[in-house]
């Protein structure tokens, strides 16, 4: 299929408010020469920082970023949908050494890739695309500090509760559509593993197990991120246990 036309570009930023908010000159040529790239649901690729070029920016659709171990496992380092920056482009395009990523596109994806000498002029001369790029920023670091607590403080089951309330937030509905398999690829862990935990879960009531669905139950707790979030303020320290 051929790429949006300026019009179709405009309409797709229109429905993200943080892009929607970047203006000026040097915006409106940057958009005149989009590059778009199209991939399709259920797409999953690999991407190297030496075949990197561009910063790239969701206009449509979405995906999630994985990284992968020595012995095959997956574990997904984030999700992003329209209006977003995959951080991982900006440090692929700067990166000294070989990275790597895995990519898998969870619906119908359209991507703004901005080279290299487009992003940095835009960044040197456009405030409002440099606060959208700090925001992106910022909402990365937010993620990071939940992946940070689940692995240092979390269990394995606070993490499989914490991923299905995420995906809980994105879909908008309790019953997510996933495997055992998907949502361990998720976790970095095995099938075995994971289905044995969520019989654990279903008979406390956390959640009910369907046919490539889990339902997720109303009492779970808060995303770790969101409770990240929360915990965290520019300046602030961390909590110190009360002395005894």
């Amino acid at each position: 299929m051929n790429p949006p036309d300026l019009a179709q570009l405009r309409k797709l930023i229109s429905a993200a408010p943080r892009l929607l908010a970047i203006c000026g000159a040097d915006w409106e040529h940057a958009l005149a020469t989009a590059r778009i790239m199209r991939m399709a649901a259920g797409t999953a690729t690999q991407f190297c920082s030496n075949d990197v070029d561009s910063v790239n920016i969701v206009l449509q659709g979405s995906m999630k970023v994985r990284a992968s171990s020595a012995d095959g496992r997956t574990f997904s380092l984030y999700h992003l949908g329209a209006g977003e920056v995959c951080l991982l482009s900006l440090a692929f395009v700067y990166a000294e050494e070989k990275l790597q990523s895995d990519v898998q596109v969870e619906s119908d994806l359209l991507v703004w890739q901005l080279p290299r000498s487009e992003f940095e002029a835009l960044l040197a001369s456009n405030a409002g695309f440099r606060d959208f790029i700090m925001a992106g920023l910022s909402d990365y670091v937010v993620k990071l500090l939940g992946l940070v607590e689940q692995a240092h403080f979390g269990s394995l089951q606070s993490r499989l509760l914490d991923t299905l309330q995420q995906m809980k937030a994105r879909t908008g509905s309790t019953a997510i559509a996933i495997t055992h398999q998907a949502l361990a690829d998720e976790l970095g862990s095995s099938r075995e593993v994971v289905s044995r935990l969520l019989k654990t879960l279903e008979r406390d009531g956390s959640v009910a197990l369907g046919r490539k669905s889990i339902t997720l139950g109303a009492d779970a707790p808060a995303p770790a991120a969101a409770r990240a979030k929360g915990k965290t303020s520019p300046g602030s320290a961390p909590s110190r246990p009360a002395a005894r």
